[in-house]
């Protein structure tokens, strides 16, 4: 994950993986997951997405994302799983959305060759998006990509 804010040492990420891992679903749900676009897209990080860039926000339900992106080895069915990268990045994500930080809306592209939805960024802040029961998440995609991708999840395109 690509952060502007302090960086979290291992110590620190032990703990935060611990906390949240303690914490009830419901709890989980009220964290309020803060997305760097739209009003807040001078939060942006990756200078891939900046205002100028070839990237449109849209709006999608992660569900589908989940149901029809390409995950590869990605466990997306449960939230912990017992594997540092992926829990260390989910404690992360949570840790910065509990304290008001704001982080890139994930980055979603069209292969003409596999003809799948992939992830270039994101895949742990759509499951993590999921298992907190959000209906709508940003993503980023290249205007080119969308015929394609909205064939298969439903894009709603970002008001700026």
């Amino acid at each position: 994950m690509k952060i502007k804010h302090k960086s979290l040492g291992f110590d620190e990420l032990v703990k935060l993986i611990a906390y949240y891992k303690e914490k009830p679903e419901d709890w989980l749900k009220s964290i309020e997951p803060r997305w760097a676009y739209n009003t807040h897209s001078n939060k942006v990080f990756d200078p891939d997405l900046k205002e100028d860039s070839q990237y449109t926000f849209f709006l999608v339900d992660p569900s589908e994302i989940i149901a029809n992106a390409e995950f590869g080895s990605f466990n997306k069915d449960s939230l912990f799983t017992g594997e540092w990268n992926n829990d260390s990045r989910i404690a992360r994500i949570l840790y910065y959305w509990e304290n008001g930080f704001y982080i890139d809306p994930p980055t979603i592209v069209w292969s003409n060759i596999f003809k799948h939805i992939y992830f270039s960024d994101g895949r742990h802040r759509t499951k993590l998006a999921f298992f907190i029961d959000r209906k709508t998440i940003p993503i980023a995609t290249d205007p080119m990509d969308f015929s394609e991708i909205n064939r298969i999840v439903k894009l709603h395109l970002c008001i700026k």
